[in-house]
């Protein structure tokens, strides 16, 4: 209860203090914060929230909240783990395949490429960001190659 009253004051605070258009605005409990916006034909920018819609992190330890490096857990593997959730990713695949721009340019909060976090022998994955959800980081690049983007 303690996190959800925090959380509520983070996004009271962001829509009283950040430039965001009012079709952004929360609606009840409905509230969503990526969109897209065309610059003529020329440019189409995706705005993603890869932290409000994400499945809980991969192979959480005990009494540890927040993300974590790890190298062997068989979470990374889950196809239902997301980090988009399901609604955004749909969004997104339509939104490629709807773009009539001559570039499209992704904006988002994490490091998008892997990295191996663990030096040594193993592959050290950090839970927080798209190294935590490699299957969804994979949905992704499909949908890129199959929409044709530039």
């Amino acid at each position: 209860p303690a996190f959800l009253l925090r959380r509520a004051a983070a996004y009271q605070a962001y829509f009283e203090h950040m430039p965001v258009p009012r079709r952004m605005f929360p609606r009840g409990a409905d509230m969503r914060l990526y969109t897209h916006f065309d610059i003529g034909d020329l440019l189409r920018v995706y705005l993603l929230d890869d932290r409000q819609y994400r499945t809980p992190q991969a192979c959480p330890k005990l009494n540890h909240h927040g993300s974590q490096v790890l190298s062997n857990c068989a979470g990374l593997g889950n196809p239902e783990q997301t980090l988009l959730g399901p609604a955004q990713e749909a969004w997104l695949g339509q939104s490629f395949r709807s773009s009539r721009a001559r570039w499209n340019l992704i904006g988002q909060q994490t490091l998008f490429a892997p990295m191996d976090e663990d030096p040594g022998a193993g592959r050290g994955s950090w839970t927080d960001g798209w190294d935590g959800y490699p299957l969804a980081r994979e949905r992704l690049l499909a949908q890129l190659k199959s929409s044709q983007l530039k």
